[in-house]
């Protein structure tokens, strides 16, 4: 198993960060306030999603292309989770079932397209079932939840600015910090550059393994009933499709 990144360029989750002007006018005036921040900070944040949903889609389909046979599993992080959630919906519209019926797992890691109450299978993290990604909560979505919810797991933090925002986390420069803290603490990377996992991402990617090794077995099994083989140069247990 390899893993493909999605090479598009994502923006970093300090653009977040409300400036002293907005904090100010927060109090005063919250819905003007809210529509300028979400135009002057969360559309920056998001400029370039359009292209990672893009990518994600290409990469899928040419991997699929490549091996038919192979599993996929997604996964994304902040805004190239968003990538991946998105994804799904243009290889349905374009009735890709083949694409779609080879992803074992999707993990949605700090997804801000994140809706309540979502169907999805797993949830990892401390955040509640009501909890609301940005996009979402701005409604700059298409407020869709996820497509494959029996084969997807969410994790998400209480207090993460991407995943689960109430207004309250960006009307203070403090309660900003620590919403974006909050979203960089699911990894870190000591000084010799070896990374370390929190405890709700750990489980949601032993999750994810767990359905790719049942669903190879299945695959392998249905093969060798059908006298069939495995594409040279291919493998059941296909990419893990990355985009951050």
């Amino acid at each position: 198993m390899g893993t493909l990144p999605d090479p598009y360029e994502a923006d970093p989750v300090t653009e977040l960060k409300p400036t002293a002007r907005e904090i100010a006018e927060f109090s005063a005036h919250p819905v003007k306030t809210g529509i300028y921040y979400y135009d002057h900070n969360v559309g920056k944040f998001l400029a370039s999603l359009s292209d990672g949903i893009d990518d994600a889609v290409l990469l899928a389909q040419d991997e699929h292309r490549e091996c038919p046979q192979a599993l996929l599993i997604l996964a994304g992080y902040s805004q190239g989770v968003m990538a991946i959630h998105q994804a799904e919906y243009p290889l349905a519209a374009d009735h890709d079932t083949g694409v779609l019926q080879q992803i074992a797992a999707t993990l949605l890691l700090a997804d801000g397209d994140q809706i309540r109450k979502s169907a999805v299978k797993e949830r990892y993290g401390s955040a509640p079932d009501t909890a609301t990604g940005i996009r979402t909560w701005f409604h700059g979505n298409n407020s869709k939840d996820v497509l494959q919810p029996a084969s997807t797991a969410s994790i998400c933090a209480a207090g993460d600015i991407v995943c689960d925002l109430p207004l309250a986390r960006v009307e203070g420069q403090k309660a900003a910090n620590a919403a974006v803290a909050v979203h960089q603490s699911y990894a870190r990377q000591a000084k010799n550059g070896k990374w370390t996992y929190n405890a709700a991402l750990t489980s949601a990617g032993t999750w994810a393994a767990g359905l790719a090794v049942k669903a190879s077995a299945a695959a392998r099994a249905r093969s060798a009933a059908n006298a069939g083989t495995i594409e040279h140069g291919c493998d059941y247990e296909g990419p893990v499709f990355r985009a951050r």
